[in-house]
């Protein structure tokens, strides 16, 4: 095996890794509040964004907005939204998080890291030194090719 195929064999292994454990937390603390992965798409949207109008919203989830808009619905029935006219423009609405649904999409998220502390504590001193030192070279020149390909080819799925 070159250094390569053990590099790529090891990312792979790796993302693979961070997902399961990411989103198997993330999912399973939905679903013990009702939620499903859309609606969570959702209100991690606007957590992160602030102020969203229902296009923004289908936007940033790749979504039409009438479906932005039936999960909305949905969210505000279950009192994690607020849908308010926009004084600006009173074909839009504001969409805001409610305190309620603060503390939850908080807790999806503390759900979603979890496993990073059991992790933590797996590692000596030295190997967390060298995976932090590490990691942070990946994320880094992750960092470079993300800002590259936007560059080069848009938001298209162009190869």
């Amino acid at each position: 095996m070159t250094r390569s195929d053990a590099f790529q064999s090891a990312l792979r292994e790796w993302g693979e890794s961070f997902m399961r454990l990411s989103m198997g937390e993330m999912i399973r603390c939905a679903r013990e509040q009702g939620l499903t992965m859309p609606q969570v798409g959702v209100l991690m949207r606007i957590k992160g964004r602030g102020l969203n109008g229902v296009a923004g919203v289908g936007e940033g989830l790749g979504i039409t907005s009438a479906a932005a808009s039936q999960l909305l619905d949905k969210l505000a029935r279950q009192g994690l939204v607020t849908r308010e006219e926009d004084p600006d423009d009173r074909r839009s609405k504001r969409i805001r998080l409610t305190e309620e649904g603060k503390l939850l999409s908080a807790r999806i998220m503390a759900a979603r890291g979890r496993w990073i502390e059991e992790l933590e504590s797996r590692l000596s001193p030295e190997e967390l030194a060298s995976a932090g030192a590490a990691l942070k070279l990946v994320a880094s020149r992750m960092r470079d090719i993300a800002a590259d390909i936007k560059e080069e080819r848009g938001t298209g799925c162009s190869v």
